[in-house]
């Protein structure tokens, strides 16, 4: 899939399982965009998908207002910078789904606000199906792993619903022409974040994009020292907290995603790049200075903190879920634009009045 792929050199055996890539059958594409393999031709691709994915609930204060902030700031820097990217979010386990819940919450609100120019794609994963698959109620590589099978970029970037993509993101991307010329394909991408605080919760609420131009570089780096992530010519990814995980979406198939068995909320990219990708290809770091001048160039919502338990920490033998992403079930993929959320049969959804 990628001509010849890197092999690192690393002193324990390992013999990495695969999946056959069996690519999103695009059955709402345009006519003639698909090869005769019913592979997305490169030149109709978008070149990356924004996966978010949240549960319709009030766990740690209120998600779906953090969601609704991740996603005006993503929106407006695709608009800012011209950036046709694909923006999927994954409704998970949700009793009520966020397009059809009250128009007075957040989601509903942005669809019908600043969303309205923007397109945005939603895959309803309903709890009926969550409870016969899972044990808890939200299952984040499994959530992920839905977004990846129904992603149509090239690359898959990973944010999570609470973190906002800074300017300088978004500027690197424009100065050096990477959505044009598809550049770092053959490579998996690594940023950290920086992390806000109570305080700054105010401001944020008020306007987020005026937060993050106007203080943004007072944002301290969240995780590991800077020492290890921010030096010159490192291209060693350290996979501390993240705010971007860019993986190529044939090698994301191929690989079978996120093992599954991380039932909580964190490690998973750890274990997937360190246990699995990194047999496959090389980083690239983005908090080395030489791709951005401000690193970590990403923003966690400071929110309260639940008792939802993490993945495994340390390193373990990476299992391949050949059913990864509930690849036994299908999901309707909704398109919104404009205030109007359609699946591919022409089925409205709309939220309650």
């Amino acid at each position: 899939i990628f001509g010849v792929l890197f092999q690192g050199n690393y002193s324990r055996s390992y013999s990495p399982q695969v999946c056959a890539f069996e690519p999103y059958d695009g059955s709402n594409d345009r006519e003639g965009e698909r090869d005769k393999h019913g592979n997305m031709t490169r030149s109709h691709q978008k070149f990356m998908t924004w996966m978010l994915t949240s549960r319709n609930d009030r766990y740690n204060g209120f998600p779906m207002k953090r969601l609704s902030m991740t996603l005006k700031v993503l929106a407006s820097r695709l608009q800012d910078y011209k950036f046709d990217h694909e923006i999927l979010v994954v409704d998970y386990n949700s009793e009520i789904p966020h397009l059809m819940d009250s128009c007075d919450d957040p989601i509903p609100r942005a669809l019908q606000t600043y969303l309205r120019n923007t397109t945005t794609n939603f895959v309803i994963v309903p709890p009926v199906i969550v409870k016969k698959e899972s044990d808890v109620k939200f299952n984040t590589p499994m959530a992920v792993n839905v977004g990846a099978r129904y992603a149509e970029g090239e690359m898959l970037a990973q944010i999570d619903q609470d973190t906002m993509p800074g300017r300088q993101f978004f500027e690197w991307m424009r100065r050096d022409k990477v959505s044009d010329l598809r550049l770092y394909t053959d490579r998996w991408w690594w940023s950290g974040r920086r992390d806000t605080f109570e305080d700054h919760r105010k401001s944020i609420e008020e306007d987020c994009e005026k937060f993050l131009d106007d203080n943004g570089r007072d944002v301290k780096p969240w995780g590991w020292p800077d020492e290890n992530t921010m030096r010159p010519g490192n291209n060693r990814c350290g996979m501390g907290a993240t705010g971007i995980f860019v993986v190529p979406r044939a090698m994301w198939h191929m690989l079978c995603g996120y093992d599954e068995n991380f039932k909580g909320w964190g490690h998973m990219e750890w274990d997937f790049t360190h246990n699995h990708l990194m047999y496959f290809l090389e980083c690239l770091n983005l908090d080395d200075p030489e791709y951005m001048k401000l690193q970590k160039p990403f923003y966690h919502i400071w929110h309260e903190r639940g008792s939802t338990p993490a993945g495994n920490v340390g390193p373990s033998e990476h299992e391949v879920h050949r059913d990864w992403g509930l690849r036994t079930y299908s999901f309707n993929k909704i398109t919104c634009r404009a205030g109007e959320c359609r699946d591919q049969s022409g089925k409205e959804y709309k939220c309650s009045k």
